[in-house]
């Protein structure tokens, strides 16, 4: 009997999906961000085993319009589940909503459930148990436009939990986000050709055991006891067995040229003890070192191979300073030692390919999670090194064409609106444009003498030389535009140029500036890192903060540079906790306090990895600011953060520090982001957004900067 079966995979890898399952001989057709394959049960055995990519494979059993709760429980009445499973297994059910009627996923998935009870009951008098975390059976309910899809998920577990990783073990890649990167990198070309393998930044190991398992042929899910098809009624035992001794007789385990480095000795021993357990000790080499010192082994120097890694990258976190220096040291050791390799370099942050000192030969986009990445691979040939350019203002001799004027007139109009109220608020630093014209990709922020561009991404259809013109002509009309000094106009970029001007870019060594805002003083530095040290955006937030901490006890998680502290210390506050990973900032915390004449002394700045702080954190606060970063895997975080997953937990702990009648504002730049209000039981919730957005960036791109709640608990 043939079936269909769909496999969804991660963002970003349905093409690699495509060809790996091309090359199993499975005959895939690509679906958006999944692939589907035909044929009998031996196809999906291989597919499960076999893929190193796929996230799940399911096999659809109803499809049946549900434009309401009762067209579900209906169409979901109509399967007979007894053909597919007994009323002793355990069941769950997930589902995925796209531009449905239904538009609550946790209660779709219990009308699945009741119906699917109640049937069994009905007929047997008996009903099945419901099992979230551990079920005998899986089903995942998809919803497009009102078709729902039931599937039986034949995986169980997602297919990226090999079997081999520690419940401890943390990883901030997938495994098989991990193995995707390998396939777009050329990694099984490159092993079957003898290449030898490393990963500086190796964490647990995740790309190196991917490595040597698509090396040596062995099935990424060999080593899985868990599946999801295994307490299902069509299983065929014999079928599966032969899928396996025929795999088995294609594995090659020998010692191969595959090797990984880290400076966490904790997570070095995490990726031996992966290798342990998949019976793999000797055949591949975890060592600690760091990137910075990167050599290859000395019996390797002949050889040519690939170097693919995933280097820790923040945002808002507060490592940029040292992430940049590191990946510049790195750059410069493979000039010295891996030339005639090939590198992939996979961040969240276009900075740091620039840092590594080659000209990028292609980047591809991929999600970690919901955060966008690339991929950037180097060829490292002598002739693709580049002399990073040093003069600041590389468009001091440029001219500017014609049509820069409609940004020019933009620019002025934007300023007079604002003049009246800037000089009635006393704020000297703001932001004045914020890709207003769409082909002027920029936010442009005044800092009392200075200016500061700071340019987005052109979108992929615009030519590298027609983005460079826009760059020079605005970068060039600038100080005439805003009757300003040349050398006080300032820029920055984080993103991925192409041409051979790429790497025009301005990374001095920062000096300390002090600006004002609301009588207050606070240290900035336009060059050196990726943000100043003040968020702009967060200016009426700081404000709500001075306005209500008299005399109560005030929480800065993520405290950044401390500026919602420094509020909190001159409205009253009688305590003041600021929590940050970053020992950098917190300093500029301090030295904000002391540009203030507050002794620092008298409040708490506590470095720490803010996930961890939380969990044992005792309550006593008034008033608390939780401002993370979108994400982050900086390598002194225990865990990797993912504001869009993680949002309920840390709103959770921290809402339960709050004193009774205290005050949460939860702040995120993640843009789309949506509350997951079923998991923010006992709060009451209240989206400030608009009221938080000042004046300054309540137009263009500005305007969807930051999302605001304030949370209180009933």
């Amino acid at each position: 009997m043939e079936y269909p079966f769909y496999l969804p995979c991660p963002r970003g890898t349905a093409e690699l999906l495509h060809s790996e399952l091309s090359q199993l001989g499975l005959n895939p057709i690509q679906k958006g961000n999944a692939c589907e394959i035909t044929g009998g049960m031996d196809v999906a055995y291989r597919a499960l085993l076999h893929s190193a990519i796929a996230s799940r494979v399911l096999l659809p059993l109803a499809e049946f319009q549900a434009g309401n709760a009762e067209a579900l429980y209906r169409g979901i009445m109509n399967i007979d589940w007894s053909k597919h499973f007994t009323v002793d297994r355990s069941i769950a059910i997930e589902s995925d909503l796209v531009l449905s009627t239904l538009d609550h996923s946790h209660f779709t998935s219990l009308k699945v459930k009741d119906a699917i009870i109640d049937q069994f009951r009905e007929r047997t008098g008996q009903r099945p148990n419901i099992d979230p975390k551990n079920p005998d059976i899986r089903l995942h309910l998809f919803i497009y436009q009102d078709l729902a899809r039931i599937s039986l998920d034949l995986s169980g577990q997602g297919l990226h939990r090999r079997g081999y990783r520690a419940k401890h073990a943390q990883a901030p890649l997938k495994e098989n986000l991990a193995a995707a990167l390998l396939w777009k990198a050329g990694w099984p070309q490159l092993a079957q050709e003898g290449a030898a393998f490393v990963d500086p930044f190796c964490g647990s190991g995740t790309l190196c055991i991917e490595a040597y398992l698509i090396a040596s042929k062995t099935p990424p899910n060999w080593h899985r006891e868990q599946w999801g098809f295994k307490q299902w009624l069509g299983h065929d035992e014999s079928l599966w067995e032969q899928v396996r001794s025929e795999a088995k007789a294609q594995i090659v385990q020998k010692k191969l040229p595959i090797q990984g480095y880290d400076t966490d000795p904790e997570a070095i021993r995490q990726a031996r003890e992966s290798l342990d357990m998949l019976g793999l000790s000797g055949k591949l080499h975890f060592e600690r070192a760091q990137a910075e010192d990167f050599r290859l082994p000395p019996t390797w120097k002949n050889k040519q191979g690939l170097i693919l890694c995933n280097p820790p990258y923040g945002h808002r976190i507060g490592d940029e300073e040292g992430l940049l220096e590191l990946h510049q040291e790195f750059g410069r050791r493979l000039q010295s030692e891996a030339i005639g390799w090939h590198l992939g370099l996979f961040t969240a942050d276009a900075q740091y390919s620039f840092a590594i000192g080659f000209k990028t030969t292609k980047s591809n986009a991929f999600y970690n999670g919901s955060l966008e990445c690339k991929l950037y691979q180097f060829d490292l040939l002598e002739e693709n090194i580049y002399i990073r350019k040093k003069e600041k203002n590389f468009w001091k001799d440029h001219q500017p064409a014609e049509e820069v004027q409609s940004f020019v007139n933009r620019l002025k109009k934007n300023q007079q609106k604002l003049k009246g109220w800037l000089q009635e608020e006393e704020i000297s630093c703001y932001r004045i444009y914020d890709k207003d014209l769409p082909e002027y990709g920029f936010a442009i922020d005044i800092y009392e003498e200075s200016c500061l561009a700071f340019e987005y991404e052109a979108p992929e259809e615009i030519e590298p030389q027609v983005a460079r013109q826009r760059r020079l002509d605005v970068l060039a009309s600038l100080a005439p535009a805003l009757d300003l000094e040349p050398e006080q106009i300032f820029y920055k970029e984080r993103k991925s140029q192409k041409g051979s001007n790429q790497y025009e870019r301005h990374l001095p060594k920062g000096e300390e500036r002090v600006v004002w805002e609301d009588g207050l003083r606070f240290a900035v530095d336009l060059t050196s890192y990726l943000d100043t040290g003040i968020f702009l955006d967060s200016r009426k937030i700081r404000q709500w903060i001075g306005e209500s901490v008299k005399g109560k006890n005030f929480l800065n998680l993520f405290s950044y540079t401390c500026t919602a502290s420094v509020y909190a210390a001159a409205g009253g506050a009688a305590q003041i906790v600021s929590v940050d990973l970053s020992q950098t900032y917190l300093n500029w915390g301090k030295r904000n306090f002391e540009l203030n004449n507050i002794n620092p002394d008298h409040s708490d700045f506590i470095r720490s990895d803010v996930l961890r702080w939380l969990e044992r954190a005792e309550p006593g606060y008034d008033v608390i600011l939780l401002d993370p970063p979108s994400f982050s895997n900086s390598k002194k975080m225990e865990e990797s953060l993912d504001i869009q997953e993680d949002h309920p937990q840390l709103i959770q702990q921290a809402a339960g520090l709050l004193n009774p009648g205290g005050k949460l504002y939860f702040v995120t730049n993640k843009r789309g982001l949506k509350l997951q209000m079923e998991k923010l039981w006992g709060l009451q919730i209240t989206e400030q957004t608009h009221e938080s957005l000042p004046r300054d960036f309540t137009q263009g791109v500005g305007a969807a900067i930051h999302q605001c709640w304030l949370i209180e608990r009933k």
